[in-house]
């Protein structure tokens, strides 16, 4: 019969979940985050190669709504291309930038307006 320590549940956060042999010993769920860390561009920016989401999000700290957000806005330039260019819209793919498009943002003095 599986029971539930409560006694050693001082913060009642009902993350305690049933311990076999009764020991004491109080097991906690782990907690599942769905987020990764951005992805850092391998190649230099300089060659060609494609950008995705999680890179914009490297290059310039900023989280995955916030890309699509200055994209909306004009602050980034539109994706230059997706995986499936011939699907309607909700099944295109994932969007790519070219590094040339998005090295001039990131060049040394000069103002993007990117911030």
């Amino acid at each position: 019969m599986k029971k539930t320590n409560k006694d050693s549940s001082a913060n009642g956060t009902g993350n305690d979940i049933a311990c076999n042999d009764c020991t004491g010993v109080k097991l906690e769920r782990r907690v599942r985050d769905h987020s990764r860390p951005p992805k850092v561009p391998i190649i230099p920016l300089e060659r060609p190669g494609r950008l995705r989401i999680a890179h914009l999000q490297a290059l310039f700290s900023i989280s995955h709504s916030t890309v699509y957000e200055r994209v909306n806005d004009g602050r980034l330039p539109k994706p230059d291309g997706w995986d499936l260019p011939g699907k309607p819209k909700g099944k295109r793919g994932k969007p790519y930038w070219n590094n040339a498009t998005i090295y001039p943002l990131l060049a040394p003095g000069k103002s993007s307006g990117i911030s």
